[in-house]
């Protein structure tokens, strides 16, 4: 049994049974992470990025977006990098009917809601909210 939790800029996979950890980072400029959600099949690990008030403000404009990045847990490898968010993320979810559709939500300052699609990388559909949304749930609703 495995128990994944976030501290800083890594998502930590704590091995219970074999006493083992490991970290999953960004391979590239690591970011303090905010949110975190695996998919309903077990493949996916998803952990969103946010921008700090410390970093230099044309790099929070002009160069980098928050990201969200998914790991296969089989392998611990990089399999998605989303990128869509200025300046963070406050939840995410996958769909609990189809393991490549995650949504994510802006934090505060952006107050968007984004539906990817993470076989291709791609978001597929962007809401604007608001108000303040703090937390994500795929429902399916058969209509």
């Amino acid at each position: 049994q495995e128990i994944a939790y976030i501290a800083g800029s890594a998502v930590v996979l704590n091995n219970m049974e074999q006493e083992t950890q490991s970290l999953l980072v960004a391979p590239r400029q690591p970011r303090q992470l905010t949110a975190m959600t695996i998919s309903p099949n077990g493949r996916y690990v998803a952990a969103a990025e946010v921008i700090v008030a410390s970093e230099p403000i044309l790099t929070l404009v002009w160069k980098h977006q928050a990201r969200v990045l998914g790991w296969d847990l089989s392998n611990k490898a990089l399999a998605f990098e989303l990128v869509g968010h200025k300046f963070g993320v406050a939840a995410l979810a996958f769909s609990p009917t189809n393991s490549k559709l995650l949504c994510s939500i802006g934090n505060e300052n952006e107050q968007t809601v984004n539906f990817w699609d993470v076989q291709q990388q791609q978001c597929v559909a962007t809401l604007k909210v608001s108000a303040k949304v703090s937390i994500a749930l795929y429902h399916h609703i058969n209509i």
